[in-house]
């Protein structure tokens, strides 16, 4: 939902910074005093210039209020009704500037309640390219010297993989002590993607600060996986037999596809009982790799809140041997096994699926 907030600027801003030069409180039309919250910062380049004009967002919330542009300083100003904040939870500031090869990013997010004046921290722009290079089954990204303003230190580094329209296929951490991060080649697949280093700085003061450094492109690295088109079926506590999903949202490449709730797949076996049987699942997708197949590689794509997952592998679909526990959003096993059926399994008590949220398995 998007908020009303009034941001003032130009004219109306300068009036106001005559009022706070006074006191804190502004006048309104109906007699009333209003406080007038101002957000102000610095933005540094990666040369210690100034960033001059550098694009600037307010967010309340996560919804963009308003925008600025640096002055020749670095200087930028937002003034804001102290009442449009009430109820929010978190004030963001981003800003950006163009780069050679694309954009870099500086962001802060603060609580919202009880604002009042923020100067924040100087930021400085992480512009330095990323150096990758291929490694075996991983691509080994060299990470750029970063101090940050006024020698602000990294806490650590996210080094994450986007497809070419923007979708984030996966997220690796790396502690501020490491010179590389390393992403298994399988989360790239067959797809267009782009590799963008997030440093996430030591702001102090309740503020949590990251530095963006532009994305770097990359050419797809693997042919299509086994799992591309394979066929699929879910069930759940009433679905012992499983239902056939066609087309398989899971294996058609398409990230913005998903299993659906349990409640819309789910077959009550006697809808007009009180009782509701989908409300309790022993959720699982069977993937049908069509033969058998040696799997060197074994990936899914956000699976979300993944506790209690397990992967097991069948030769012919009914007699199936345990293979590992799932436990990240996105995740890799590289340890090869035979199997023609792959199965996913949830054990669980939600109304919800567990598995709602997976939207790709991928198998090499």
């Amino acid at each position: 939902m998007t908020r009303s907030l009034k941001v003032l600027s130009g004219a109306n801003a300068i009036l106001l910074f005559a009022a706070l030069a006074c006191g804190p409180d502004v006048d309104r039309a109906d007699g009333s005093e209003e406080r007038v919250i101002k957000i102000s910062g610095d933005l540094i380049r990666d040369d210690d210039s100034p960033a001059t004009s550098a694009a600037v967002r307010l967010l309340l919330d996560g919804d963009q209020l308003s925008t600025a542009q640096a002055d020749a300083d670095g200087h930028f100003v937002f003034l804001v009704e102290g009442q449009q904040l009430d109820g929010a939870e978190t004030l963001g500031v981003r800003a950006e500037v163009n780069v050679s090869g694309g954009t870099a990013e500086v962001g802060v997010n603060m609580g919202a309640g009880n604002a009042q004046d923020i100067t924040l921290p100087a930021l400085r722009f992480l512009e330095a390219p990323l150096s990758h290079s291929d490694s075996g089954d991983e691509v080994t990204v060299t990470i750029p010297n970063y101090a940050g303003a006024d020698g602000q230190r990294p806490l650590g580094y996210e080094l994450q993989v986007h497809k070419l329209s923007g979708w984030l296929l996966a997220a690796t951490p790396a502690s501020a002590s490491s010179s590389v991060v390393r992403v298994h080649k399988a989360l790239l697949e067959d797809y267009n993607t782009s590799l963008r280093l997030v440093a996430e700085l030591d702001l102090s003061g309740g503020l949590a600060g990251f530095a963006a450094a532009p994305q770097v492109q990359l050419d797809p690295l693997n042919a299509a996986p086994l799992s591309r088109g394979a066929s699929c079926e879910y069930a759940s506590t009433d679905q012992q037999s499983g239902v056939a999903l066609s087309p398989c949202p899971l294996t058609d490449g398409n990230l913005q596809t998903t299993l659906e709730p349990s409640g819309a797949i789910c077959i009550d076996p006697d809808p007009e009982d009180a009782i509701q049987e989908c409300a309790s699942t022993w959720e699982r997708v069977v993937i049908d790799l069509g033969s058998a197949q040696t799997v060197q590689v074994f990936a899914v794509h956000d699976l979300g809140a993944a506790a209690s997952v397990l992967l097991e592998r069948s030769d012919d679909g009914v007699a199936f041997s345990n293979v590992t526990s799932v436990t990240t959003d996105s995740f890799i096993f590289d340890t090869a096994f035979d199997a023609r059926f792959i199965r996913m399994s949830y054990s669980g008590t939600e109304t919800d699926s567990q598995l709602a949220g997976l939207n790709e398995i991928v198998v090499y």
